[in-house]
């Protein structure tokens, strides 16, 4: 049995001073619609573990071997698989969720069969279960994700829509392959590229001799290795079959030292940046300069001007950072293209063959923009977040989800993750648009084959078949890449655009609430100070007992936040 994993250390702490966190934000007018957020989000934490691996890889063996019964069926349809998230509960319950919000409770047979037709195809499936090994990580949900090789496009996305929300990924390889698929070794080189941890799973062990087993995990795990440029967070080796599981589950609770880590990032930081918003007006009100009522009245004209000269100095960041932006799209744009024509042999090959050109072309294409788009475009987005924060009035602090430090702003990882996934994952959205040239150019393969038996009958075989890769490396080159470029570049400014433009509305929305904060707090000093010292003063003794527990909260909640 797994050791049980405990809560996030500072998760109850959190939840026990939520009330008064809130009566203070609402005291002071700061908001607390975000707060609340994170207070519902540390009630239901979670950290997910999504199992990816190939059709038959034994994901779904493993998992009802894991939970003790036979949950899930193991003959899956392709066209009906969904991504199911599994947790503990102290009853059985199946819940469908469809794209459009609505939801099904669905039976264990209803399960069984796969009869997911109300939420495909881009639902997900919600499996609450009182198994036992599910009960000793409360705070971890495993997702059984569609099989990677399907080759439908729904299921990449599935995919995609979890590396934001996964604190790591289980890869589930059999045994009996004895090496990592092509499609796999895609995947792990896009996890290093975002940094994403990995645990390997080596399952179906005793459908080989026991004298090859460590041969074969050996050589997986440098597979890993490799294409993850990092050792696998931990590797079980298991066999469903066989009830052996234990490996699996110590490899669950590896995750434990990752899950305060998480808890931090999500929860944690949000939480004190307001915390140290509160702090920093409650540092105006307490007057520590001992300014009068019409000093502070000039600071607010003061800052009228300062403010209309930021907005000024914010347009010009922006014509810039849309500058930048657009050079970086050039440059991703000649490093997909440069990417596809490398390939332009094993394209040919599969034009000539009609053996799954489509998905190669995705493959290549989704994996060079993974590669470039981070390179490309971080840099032009701190530097523009680092002017912006420099242009920022002197006096006005500023602390968010952007994270004011002396580099200026620092846009948060998932903010950043979100831009790379939308644009990584956006290549499913170009299948209809490429789908037409592809699918004209599989024609002219299908006529090259035919060809190539007709060549093959005669003496020079050799020869023409180089004529035929010739022939199918030129229609590659001339036809096929040049018709996916043009909606790859289409597709890409668009989501360029419509990203940055959503990173400039966030900064415009931020630096506005942060001068409007500082205004109406000077517009409360004002008022406070025109009811005479005495008032004042009392008022000021308040301010102060309020600053010192706010302090105390920021100490409480920076313990994780700093590692210490």
């Amino acid at each position: 049995m797994a050791e049980n994993i405990a809560k996030p250390a500072l998760q109850e702490e959190l939840l026990h001073q939520a009330q008064d966190i809130e009566a203070l934000l609402q005291r002071y007018e700061l908001g607390t619609d975000a707060f609340l957020k994170k207070v519902n989000e540390a009630k239901h934490f979670t950290v997910r573990i999504p199992l990816v691996g190939a059709f038959s890889s034994g994901k779904t063996s493993l998992i009802n071997a894991l939970l003790g019964q036979k949950y899930f069926a193991v003959e899956v349809n392709p066209e009906t698989s969904l991504p199911v998230e599994l947790s503990y509960g102290e009853q059985v319950a199946f819940t469908g969720h469809g794209s459009q919000g609505n939801t099904l409770t669905y039976t264990q047979e209803e399960m069984l069969q796969q009869a997911y037709d109300a939420i495909l195809p881009d639902g997900w499936l919600e499996a609450r279960l009182p198994a036992e090994q599910l009960a000793n990580f409360p705070y971890l949900t495993l997702v059984d994700m569609p099989g990677w090789d399907s080759g439908i496009n729904q299921h990449s996305k599935a995919i995609d829509s979890y590396l934001n929300r996964s604190l790591a990924y289980a890869i589930v390889v059999s045994a009996e392959e004895g090496t990592l698929r092509d499609s796999i070794r895609t995947f792990l080189q896009e996890l290093a590229l975002r940094h994403m941890p990995a645990l390997l799973i080596v399952t179906k062990i005793d459908k080989k001799p026991a004298e090859d087993i460590s041969a074969v995990v050996e050589k997986l795990h440098a597979e890993a290795t490799d294409l993850l440029g990092q050792p696998p967070l931990a590797l079980a080796v298991v066999s469903a079959r066989k009830k052996r599981v234990a490996e699996f589950s110590a490899a669950l609770a590896s995750v434990h030292d990752k899950m305060d880590e998480r808890f931090q990032q999500a929860v944690l930081v949000p939480v004190n940046d307001q915390l140290r918003q509160l702090s920093i007006r409650l540092e105006q009100l307490r007057n520590t300069e001992n300014l009068d009522a019409e000093k502070v009245r000039a600071e607010q004209q003061e800052l009228d001007q300062k403010a209309e000269q930021f907005r000024q100095r914010l347009q010009l960041q922006e014509q810039q950072l849309d500058k930048d932006l657009q050079q970086g799209v050039e440059r991703v744009i000649g490093h997909v293209r440069s990417r596809l024509l490398s390939n332009t042999q094993s394209l040919a090959s599969d034009l000539i063959y009609a053996s799954g050109l489509e998905d190669n072309i995705m493959t290549i294409v989704r994996l060079a923009l993974a590669e470039s788009v981070e390179k490309e475009f971080s840099g032009h987005i701190s530097r523009y977040l680092n002017n912006v924060a420099n242009d920022v009035p002197q006096g006005i602090t500023v602390s968010s989800q952007f994270n004011a430090s002396t580099d200026g702003f620092k846009i948060s990882d998932d903010t950043f993750n979100n831009f790379t996934t939308t644009l990584v994952s956006m290549l499913p959205l170009m299948i209809p648009a490429i789908g037409l040239p592809v699918k004209v150019l599989g024609v002219v393969g299908a006529l090259l084959t035919d060809l190539a038996r007709s060549f093959f009958n005669k003496t020079n075989k050799e020869l023409e078949a180089a004529r035929q890769q010739e022939a199918a490396e030129s229609q590659v080159r001339n036809q096929c890449i040049p018709a996916v470029m043009n909606q790859v570049e289409a597709q890409l400014r668009q989501q360029i655009q419509q990203q940055a433009q959503n990173i400039k509305e966030q900064v415009a929305s931020e630096t506005n609430t942060f001068m409007q904060n500082n205004q109406n707090t000077l517009k409360e000093l004002e008022q406070q100070l025109q009811q005479g010292e005495a008032a004042f003063e009392q008022k000021r003794q308040q301010y102060l007992t309020d600053l010192a527990t706010v302090k105390q909260w920021i100490t409480l909640f920076s313990t994780k936040e700093n590692g210490q």
